[in-house]
């Protein structure tokens, strides 16, 4: 499965309603969705950061999201990234989900729902990155160990395989490690 099925499709191309399908709407939709978790649904007037209002960040933490000091690229899918869009005011007043490959998804006032490439355009605008601690526990969970043989190619694993049996075979059975 891609990313794009995991993650996105289903997400792109909804029309903007206040209050609905916005940007709240669609981060609580898809981590509905992708985790299982269910947000409340707060009222979120238009223009609430002029009044020096955090609803963003208030309806987050109520909802047990954490502030995390990370940098942009070792974020986690889900992550949310808490922006602010043509303010001055220094409060988020927008929100995208971190869906992997350095994508953001994400719905602007006014436009259709997107997955956008986290460029400069948008890491400039990002105030700060919250993080749920059953999210990153979901993520700890699904995360494969993956056998290091099962990554090389077939003719660099037979010339590691025997490099191995010669060395497991020589009378002394010392592994001689390339120096540093």
């Amino acid at each position: 499965m891609s990313l794009y099925e995991k993650y996105i499709e289903g997400f792109e191309g909804i029309p903007y309603v206040e209050g609905r399908d916005d940007c709240y709407g669609l981060v609580r939709r898809w981590l509905n969705k992708t985790y299982g978790m269910k947000l409340t649904n707060y009222a979120r007037p238009c223009a609430w950061e002029n009044d020096g209002f955090n609803l963003l960040g208030d309806y987050f933490n109520r909802e047990g999201f954490v502030l995390v000091n990370t940098p942009l690229n070792r974020l986690q899918i889900g992550d949310l990234l808490m922006m602010h869009v043509a303010s001055r005011t220094g409060i988020s007043n927008h929100i995208g989900v971190y869906v992997g490959n350095q994508y953001v998804l994400h719905h602007l006032y006014g436009q259709v729902s997107k997955a956008d490439p986290l460029n400069d355009r948008w890491k400039n605008r990002i105030l700060d990155v919250i993080r749920h601690p059953d999210i990153a526990a979901k993520n700890q969970e699904q995360t494969e160990s993956v056998d290091f043989m099962t990554l090389l190619p077939p003719h660099l694993r037979e010339k590691y395989e025997r490099r191995l049996v010669e060395t497991l075979d020589s009378p002394d059975r010392t592994v001689r490690l390339p120096p540093k």
